[in-house]
């Protein structure tokens, strides 16, 4: 039997050097693990406007790559900023620190590979009052029963009147798609989107926070 040597994962605070590599990285990931949910429109979409390197958190030191034999294989980090996600595309002009005293804890849950696994984590441990902030649609149809808010990046908010029309919209452009067709994809995640979507969320934080 023949051995095989594996290389050791070397694990690395990053550095603003390392961020042309991780937005590589990064695009290869988002195409390999959106095929077969969304369009090539939309994930190009996603990584112009959405996905990408936060350099903030590498300038505080809370981003880390991993190498091996010298290349770059995998990415991540932790962030003490109020940004939740993005790449440096999706902030505004500031970014501040949390406050421990008054801004509760964000945390990042990891879970085993396989389709749709992160939805059904999301949608077994979703409590009525939670807010949950997706574009997927199957995903936004299991929490609306629940009671959770359920708002998609452009600021439109699912309820238990629309999420069946939007479900059934959903399936039949995925079998449009799956028989060949072609489909165009969202508009661009521009200013006005980012305005409507932080407009319905201060709306639903406060029903939420009034709601008790």
């Amino acid at each position: 039997m023949a051995l095989v040597e594996h290389a050791v994962l070397r694990v690395r605070p990053a550095t603003r050097a390392d961020v042309p590599q991780v937005e590589s990285l990064i695009a290869r990931s988002a195409r390999a693990l959106s095929d077969g949910y969304y369009t090539s429109e939309q994930v190009e979409s996603l990584l112009r406007f959405v996905f990408g390197t936060d350099t903030q958190l590498i300038d505080d030191g809370t981003y880390f790559v991993a190498e091996r034999d010298g290349h770059l294989v995998g990415a991540g980090g932790w962030s003490r900023r109020r940004t939740l996600f993005g790449g440096d595309q999706l902030k505004g002009s500031e970014d501040p620190v949390l406050d421990p005293h008054s801004e509760p804890a964000r945390t990042t849950v990891r879970v085993d590979g396989g389709p749709d696994v992160a939805d059904q984590y999301i949608a077994e441990h979703a409590e009525p009052g939670d807010l949950v902030v997706t574009q997927d649609i199957p995903l936004a149809a299991l929490l609306v029963p629940k009671k959770v808010v359920v708002l998609d990046p452009r600021g439109e908010e699912h309820t238990a009147e629309t999420i069946g029309e939007r479900l059934s919209i959903r399936d039949f452009m995925d079998g449009l798609r799956m028989a060949g067709g072609v489909t165009g994809g969202p508009p661009p995640y521009d200013a006005r989107a980012k305005q409507a979507f932080a407009a319905a969320l201060d709306r639903a934080l406060t029903r939420l926070i009034r709601a008790g």
